[in-house]
């Protein structure tokens, strides 16, 4: 019998999936890298008293960050 297109793993996720320990640190590490620094200067341009730019910015860097779990 056949499974719903929902239960069937895709390409991407059994690759993901079959990751090691370190290449899997790797591909958390790419989006942090960038992610961290917008919230570094999201308090930055808050600091200059654009708070609503400043919290706009992290609002949007926090929507970027990878979830766990």
């Amino acid at each position: 019998m056949s499974r719903p297109a929902s239960h069937r793993p895709s390409r991407l996720r059994r690759y993901i999936e079959g990751l090691g320990p370190y290449q899997s640190l790797v591909l958390l590490l790419i989006p942090a890298s960038i992610v961290e620094p917008l919230k570094l200067a999201a308090v930055a341009i808050a600091g200059e008293g654009h708070w609503i730019t400043g919290t706009a910015v992290i609002v949007c860097a926090y929507a970027g960050q990878p979830v766990s779990g």
